[in-house]
């Protein structure tokens, strides 16, 4: 089921914003015109996302380094060892939607 949960406009490139989404915390990226929706906690010990750093397609947990791949949710190096969730998006009539 598709969710609308923000409006294009308000996600400008290279921001970020946090969303509570059918009781799931997400964050929302805009990478370089390219909007993606990851969960909001590490995997290793569950730290906000929110002000971590992108580094080519990936991102980087502020507290500990671990880095994950925006688009696929693997880790690309640790100390996180699970995946974080990636959430399919649709980006219409400027409404960013998740697939939750």
């Amino acid at each position: 089921m598709m969710v609308k949960v923000a409006e294009l406009q308000d996600l400008p490139r290279g921001a970020r914003k946090k969303a509570k989404v059918g009781g799931h915390n997400v964050l929302l990226l805009n990478h370089n015109g390219q909007i993606y929706a990851i969960e909001e906690k590490c995997t290793h010990l569950g730290c906000s996302l929110l002000k971590g750093k992108f580094l080519g397609n990936n991102f980087e947990c502020p507290c500990h380094g671990a880095v994950f791949s925006i688009p696929l949710g693997t880790v690309v190096k640790g100390p996180a060892s699970k995946p974080i969730t990636v959430y399919q998006v649709s980006v219409e009539n400027g409404m960013i939607a998740l697939d939750i």
